[in-house]
Parts: structure tokens; sequence; C-alpha cells
């Protein structure tokens, strides 16, 4: 919203009422004197009939081991759930649009970003996972704060799966 790249945003939840929230925040937040005037609407999958994008948040980012409570969770651990939320939504889109670039950030990124483009004949070239970007904008934020410099001016990658089998390069 802040950078006006949206003329509309349509947001759809499992759960009508946190997308009715999620919805009714950001276009409260339309007030405030840095955003753009932008429509903001919740409802159901309608609202990619015409979508140009659909960015695809759904489901936790990590679950916590119920049998080691304080150790770092596993990202892997929620493909079975999510993989299963991917298909629901996939399946949704599908029936009102093959034609939006759809952009993934579900983890465990890797598979579910398989599951949407080899399960649903979506078209080549328009399903994007964000992968490690934030792992790497991370990583050059760790070293631009090590040395005193601005965070654009270091050049460093994370390559490998999202998450705890990422490394830099």
């Amino acid at each position: 919203m802040k950078a006006g790249v949206f003329g509309e945003i349509g947001v759809i939840d499992i759960k009508e009422n946190v997308a009715r929230g999620e919805a009714l925040d950001q276009e409260q937040g339309r007030a405030l004197t840095y955003m753009n005037n932008i429509k903001v609407t919740h409802g159901g999958y309608e609202q990619t009939d015409d979508a140009d994008v659909i960015i695809i948040a759904a489901g936790n980012s990590i679950i916590p081991d119920p049998d080691n409570p304080t150790a770092e969770p596993d990202r892997a651990s929620l493909a079975k759930i999510t993989s299963q939320t991917i298909r629901d939504v996939m399946g949704n889109i599908t029936a009102h649009t093959r034609e939006a670039i759809i952009i993934v950030i579900t983890n465990p990124l890797d598979t579910i970003l398989y599951i949407a483009e080899n399960e649903f004949y979506y078209p080549a070239g328009k399903i994007f996972g964000t992968g490690t970007m934030l792992d790497s904008a991370r990583l050059r934020n760790v070293f631009a704060n090590a040395y005193n410099v601005d965070p654009k001016s270091v050049v460093g990658y994370m390559m490998g799966e999202h998450g705890a089998t990422a490394f830099p390069v």
C-alpha cells in the first residue's frame, strides 16, 4: 500500500473474520499521511478473477516440537499440514484464474512451491517463491551492522532451502 504498487488489495482467509479484520486494518491505515488511497476488500476466491498478482501466505511458519518445545522448530515438519493447505488454495485459485502471477511465501517454501507448480497445470513461469531472499537480507544486515555500513552496500547471498539448511555464499 505504501508504495502504491497495487490499485486494489483483496484479503482471503479460511476464517472470514480474520480476512475482514486484516482488510479493515489496512483500509483504515489509508488515513496515514504516508499511505496511498488503495481499495482493500475481503471475501472469497472470486476476488482472484481479475488479479494481476496473488500472494499466498497460508498456514503456520513453524510448529514447535511438542516433545522438545525449546528446540529449534523444524520447518520441514510443516509439509504434511501445509501441503494440504496449498492444494486447497491452489484449487480455489485455479477455479478463478490461470493468468495471475503467484508469489508463494508459505513454509516449507520449497516443498509448497513444488506442489503449486507441479500439481495444478498453472502456466509455466507464473509461480514464484521468495526462497532465501529474506535470509540473504538478514545476512547483509548482520555484516552491515558489524562494519557500520549501509546494508545495501553489502553483497552476499544465502543459498539452499529457506530455513536452517540455508548457507551463505
